[in-house]
């Protein structure tokens, strides 16, 4: 069986050279079995060894013999052990989860506290060194049966391709930590064997055989019907899954491809995301790759994947046929919504937080550009520029200088944040603000007035980004929609006699 796990480990480059690998312990057939072969595989594969084994409170005396025991085992093979305590049952009850779903969530914030722990040693240790810290790996004593169990569990479930892939062998969680599987490819019934054989004793967690909890139902019900249709009917399962597994890679590269085409991402204030998924181009993808992307978006946006469902997946896709204004709500408090050519997926109670919280005072006025400042434009020398800085908190600011030559009609609209106006027109002075009622810019050269809730509608900017769209105003007319169109009043004309050149954050 060593030998077999050796090639499994190569193959998925489980563990390489001067890695630290933690390996958790229970104490049962299973991590045992991993422990002795990490033992064994350790000078082969020249990587550093410790235990870890997470005492869960559960079963009383028993609980704490496990404990002893794992120690006792360790100390035989001199493996370094850390042993904690966590309390299951009272954090389910407080957290409304069951037992073993509890047991499993504090098993893996002590993995993971210990990996972070590692790597911040190592540096402490080596706080002047060049040396570079090691890759943490966390190996767990995942099966063919376990990964069997968790595949039927996600599909009684529902699930998408992910679920159906199992357990992957190796999985990244952070900077340079790790979970691998070392034992993936080797069943139960080898395990046991290769324990009897070398006369090692181990643990027997009675929670095991309660099939109160769906796994040991899995486990002690399902396979063991499975196995009389067709006693290999777990490695067919296991096989089915690395065939999934290959496709799904497949098929992630070609999600993300059309990820970056489709989704955007607006920055709003206080850090506040939007995911913006463009509809045109969505519906002319294949089915499957529009509910993938929308599927990472919704994950990308609640920063986590479970509960996202093939349902809420719909919900959104459906969007697409629905009129602008329509919303749904999503797990972890995120809502989509219609936007036009855009369907928006956020935080629900962030948009609802600037709603209610942002001061439209201190936004609907950052400057007042006097006459007096705009007269030093006429003293400065020809390439000069006088530079505005707004009083919102960003590094946001405009540069304005005089051109005292012709500019080129090709470059008048060439960047859609630098724009040529007639100084004269604004020479008197003008604002610099976000919207306000009544705004409006003229059209045309018969003096049309446009009102910018209009041209907003029109244009199909997102109502999301209205109030943080500056404006270069007179009162209530428009000069400029900063990176969009100037008022016809204020173009250049055969009449202008000086250009002023205003560039908005750089001018591209």
């Amino acid at each position: 069986m060593i030998n077999k796990i050796k090639d499994f480990i190569i193959k998925n480059k489980l563990i390489q050279k001067n890695d630290r690998v933690i390996a958790a312990v229970s104490g049962g057939a299973d991590s045992v079995a991993l422990l002795l072969t990490l033992r064994e595989l350790k000078e082969v594969f020249r990587f550093s060894l410790e235990v870890v084994h997470v005492e869960h409170g559960i079963r009383g005396e028993q609980s704490l013999a496990d404990a002893k025991f794992v120690e006792n085992l360790c100390e035989n093979l001199e493996v370094p052990c850390h042993v904690f305590r966590v309390d299951v049952i009272n954090y389910a009850k407080s957290h409304g989860l069951g037992e073993e779903e509890a047991a499993r969530i504090l098993r893996y914030e002590q993995f993971h506290k210990v990996a972070k722990a590692a790597s911040k040693e190592h540096d402490s240790l080596h706080d002047n060194s060049k040396e570079k810290s090691p890759t943490i790996k966390i190996a767990i004593a995942h099966h063919l049966e376990d990964n069997a169990e968790t595949i039927l569990f996600q599909l009684a479930r529902g699930t998408g391709i992910d679920g159906v892939c199992g357990i992957e062998p190796i999985r990244n969680i952070g900077d340079k930590i790790y979970y691998i599987r070392p034992l993936l490819n080797v069943s139960r019934g080898e395990i046991e064997d290769f324990l009897q054989k070398n006369d090692q004793d181990f643990c027997i967690d009675c929670t095991n055989s309660d099939i109160q909890y769906d796994r040991n139902r899995i486990r002690k019900n399902i396979l063991p019907q499975l196995n009389q249709i067709n006693s290999q009917a777990v490695l067919h399962i296991n096989e089915t899954a690395n065939k999934l597994r290959e496709i799904r890679n497949y098929f992630r590269n070609e999600v993300d491809k059309y990820y970056k085409e489709i989704v955007s991402v607006n920055q709003l204030n206080q850090g506040i995301e939007v995911y913006n998924i463009e509809i045109n181009k969505l519906s002319k993808c294949d089915i499957a790759i529009a509910k993938e992307v929308i599927r990472n978006v919704i994950i990308s946006c609640a920063k986590k994947k479970k509960d996202i469902t093939n349902k809420h997946v719909l919900a959104v896709y459906d969007l697409i046929n629905k009129q602008s204004g329509r919303k749904i709500l999503l797990p972890y408090n995120l809502q989509a919504m219609r936007n036009y050519d855009t369907i928006q997926v956020f935080l629900k109670n962030d948009v609802k937080e600037i709603s209610e919280n942002v001061d439209y005072k201190s936004i609907r006025k950052y400057v007042n550009v006097e006459s007096d400042f705009l007269k030093k434009l006429e003293e400065l020398e020809d390439g000069e520029e006088l530079i505005i800085s707004m009083n919102d908190g960003t590094k946001s600011h405009f540069k304005l200088r005089l051109i005292h030559t012709s500019v080129n009609s090709s470059d008048l609209n060439k960047k859609k944040y630098t724009k040529y106006l007639d100084y004269d027109k604004i020479k008197k002075g003008f604002q610099i603000r976000n919207r306000q009622s009544g705004d409006f810019f003229v059209s045309d050269s018969d003096g049309h007035h446009k009102k910018l809730k209009s041209y907003f509608i029109d244009e199909k900017v997102l109502a999301s980004e209205r109030d943080h769209i500056p404006l270069l105003t007179q009162d209530s007319e428009i000069i400029w929609i900063v990176g969009m169109r100037i008022g016809y009043s204020y173009r250049i004309s055969d009449k202008t006699e000086s250009i002023i050149e205003i560039q908005y954050n750089g001018g591209k």
